[in-house]
């Protein structure tokens, strides 16, 4: 039988790939997009002559592995959008690194029409979804007494315990 195991990141195949560093762009030759149903920034181009294209044999076997693949780390530093994305990579060019990681799921950007699938089927199983702009979030105190119970099972956080 085997354990039940989870991680902290949604994608089933990740790569993480060494990058040395042989140009002066700020993105190490990476350019990036912005994917529409996950706001998760991808791999859309990389540029010849760059330190990225250096990542596999040749720029075009480069392009094949990793275009349209999301970045999820950038030398230890988790990313999501192309704002996180591009910020770690600047600053890793600002510190002059020589040698760098990234981490790539390697699920490929979805076309158009699959897009517009997934987008018809999130609705489906979410009809009565408020929009961002009418809904506010909020906490109270019994779900943070509720939270904190479940993340420390040895400590009672009864109102009695812990007035407000």
């Amino acid at each position: 039988m085997q354990d039940f195991t989870f991680t902290l990141n949604p994608f089933s195949h990740t790569l993480t790939k060494g990058i040395t560093v042989t140009c002066d762009d700020p993105t190490f030759g990476i350019t990036m997009g912005n994917d529409e149903l996950n706001n998760r920034a991808y791999v859309a181009d990389v540029k010849r002559n760059s330190s990225a294209a250096n990542m596999f044999s040749s720029l075009k076997a480069t392009l094949r592995k990793i275009n349209g693949g999301y970045i999820t780390n950038v030398n230890g530093m988790p990313v999501f959008t192309k704002e996180d994305a591009i910020s770690a990579l600047r600053q890793l060019h600002d510190e002059r690194v020589e040698n760098m990681t990234i981490e790539l799921a390697l699920e490929r950007k979805m076309s158009s029409q699959a897009l517009w699938k997934a987008v018809a089927e999130y609705n489906i199983f979410q009809p009565d979804a408020p929009s961002l702009g009418e809904h506010q979030h909020g906490l109270t105190v019994a779900d943070v007494r509720s939270i904190a119970a479940v993340r420390f099972l040895d400590i009672d956080f009864s109102e009695s315990r812990v007035p407000t």
